[in-house]
């Protein structure tokens, strides 16, 4: 495993809880591939332009001064070629009227696959505890 790859791959886990906190549903789309899929308890999401209009419908429905949180650590991956399997813990904090909330905690369990040289969610399934 080189550690160009590691170094992209852990950007990559930055990067979707960056722009889910922020708002950025292009940024957060262009974290998977173009066939990509999201799945959570009771839903799962598959296509990059649905993804992100996902996004924006979530961020919608808790309301524009809600802010949240995704603390992700202990990232893990093996990789196998272009292909990987990967994962990590997280903890999801929202934040209401200045009040903040644990609201989840669990894992993500990713397919990775690398495109046109960068490494992209295939899939990202959340595992609540």
């Amino acid at each position: 495993m080189r550690l160009e790859d590691c170094e992209e791959i852990r950007q990559l886990y930055a990067r979707y809880a960056w722009a889910t906190d922020n708002g950025e549903w292009e940024a957060r789309g262009a974290c998977f591939t173009q066939d990509g899929s999201f799945e959570a308890p009771g839903m799962k999401t598959v296509g990059r332009d649905t993804l992100i209009e996902h996004g924006r419908d979530y961020k919608a429905s808790l309301g524009a001064a809600a802010r949240t949180h995704h603390v992700c650590t202990n990232v893990k991956f093996d990789l196998d070629g272009d292909r990987g399997e990967g994962g990590c813990y997280f903890q999801y904090y929202l934040t209401r009227d200045g009040v903040t909330t644990l609201e989840a905690v669990g894992f993500y369990s990713d397919k990775l696959r690398r495109e046109n040289g960068n490494w992209l969610f295939e899939s990202r399934s959340i595992v609540l505890d």
